[in-house]
């Protein structure tokens, strides 16, 4: 386990790596061996279906940090171990007997090699009076969830008390497509690389946090000319080069990226607007209000949502209360149709 945990987290009792190892090793119906422990005096007597070069075994290991990370000794609102009314979906409870993709929260597996695909932790129902949104976590996102590299949605929204950096291991990711950690108390400027090889990313939402440092970086793919709409043209061939043994690809592409939904309002990010957002050809909403961004809009945002031929994919801009944003709206903007708002 000390190629995804800090060996000192992993050896310091107390610590979430430790009581995750210590889970594993004594308390995991799917590994514990036939070890009494004197804590609660459980004893398995069987061996376990589990080897340590089980990736599922790393894969459990890996949420068992995720939830002692999260909870604090609090628990969550729902679905937490032991917990009988866990009635999120018909899911199981998280570190029980059952297989980790039946988890609450746990929303796809693969079904040849069971590596989880999906993490969906937006509400919970336990019906006990509590906020009916998020799920009650408590504490920080630990970097190991970032090993779970077959992820393609990563949901964690809605956790008033979740105070945390966003882990540079997420940089990992490489499979998202949708990334969402709404509406919780995450700190912190955003990893300047974590989005670099995110190329499939087409819903980012981190909205409502506490983040702050500078817009980030977003991943761009490269497209051929005959993706994009007629009136966007590649810069012409040099006559000097026509008759040349140089690639189509070469000669008529552009870098954009396939994100659709780019929301970080409400936030304390700073600095400009980073002119390489015109390169989102294929966004539809772009949220950047209520920030501290400075400096003018540039022009190239008028470039944005133009992938597809004969649409103009951008429904909303919003740059509303950023007060250090000044100048006058490109005329770029203005001529963007079906444009919804521009704040």
């Amino acid at each position: 386990f000390s190629t995804i945990s800090n060996h000192t987290l992993l050896t310091t009792r107390h610590t979430p790596q430790y009581r995750a190892l210590e889970w594993i090793y004594y308390h995991d119906p799917l590994y514990a061996t036939n070890t009494n422990n004197s804590t609660n005096g459980n004893t398995y007597h069987h061996s376990p279906r589990m080897s340590l070069n089980d990736p599922r075994l790393f894969q459990r290991y890996i949420l068992a940090v995720f939830y002692f990370s999260t909870s604090h000794e609090n628990g969550w609102h729902d679905c937490f171990p032991g917990d009988k009314l866990c009635t999120s979906h018909d899911a199981q409870n998280w570190l029980s007997d059952k297989d980790e993709c039946e988890w609450y929260s746990i929303v796809d597996c693969d079904s040849a090699t069971g590596m989880i695909k999906g993490i969906r932790i937006v509400n919970n129902a336990n019906g006990d009076g509590k906020n009916q949104y998020g799920n009650g976590l408590h504490g920080t996102i630990p970097s190991e969830l970032g090993h779970l590299t077959n992820l393609y949605e990563l949901i964690i929204q809605w956790n008033n008390n979740l105070t945390s950096y966003i882990p540079t291991t997420f940089s990992n990711l490489v499979n998202l497509y949708t990334f969402s950690l709404l509406g919780n108390s995450i700190i912190g400027s955003i990893p300047s690389n974590l989005f670099t090889n995110m190329t499939n990313l087409r819903y980012l939402n981190l909205s409502r946090n506490r983040l702050t440092g500078t817009l980030p970086f977003l991943p761009l793919t490269q497209f051929t000319q005959s993706l994009l709409s007629p009136w966007f043209s590649s810069p012409p061939i040099p006559k000097q080069q026509q008759n040349q043994s140089t690639s189509l690809s070469t000669l008529h592409s552009t870098r954009s990226s396939s994100l659709e939904s780019l929301y970080l309002e409400y936030n304390r990010l700073s600095g400009p607007i980073p002119p390489e957002y015109g390169n989102l050809y294929s966004l539809r909403e772009l949220k950047l209000g209520n920030n501290h961004i400075n400096g003018t809009i540039p022009n190239s945002l008028g470039t944005i949502g133009k992938l597809y031929k004969g649409e103009n994919r951008v429904m909303k801009i919003d740059l509303s209360f950023n007060p250090l944003l000044h100048g006058n709206v490109p005329s770029s903007l203005s001529s963007i149709p079906h444009l919804g708002e521009k704040s």
